[in-house]
């Protein structure tokens, strides 16, 4: 959620879409790979934002540098 909110954030003010990259990461092995979950996807629909094809991802180095 709040990786979608923060783009959201970041788009409203430049024509151009984003400034920065946003990333975010969970450190949680077991639900890698898993969609959002069904109430971040609803309270973020209420906004605008869809979560529907989100996927969870684990941090690495790669996102560190």
């Amino acid at each position: 959620m709040a990786q979608a909110l923060l783009r959201e954030r970041l788009a409203e003010g430049s024509p151009a879409g984003p400034v920065a990259e946003v990333a975010s990461a969970g450190i949680e092995v077991a639900s890698i790979g898993s969609p959002a979950s069904g109430a971040a996807v609803e309270a973020l629909a209420g906004r605008g934002i869809d979560l529907a094809d989100h996927r969870t991802r684990g941090l690495d180095a790669g996102l560190l540098a």
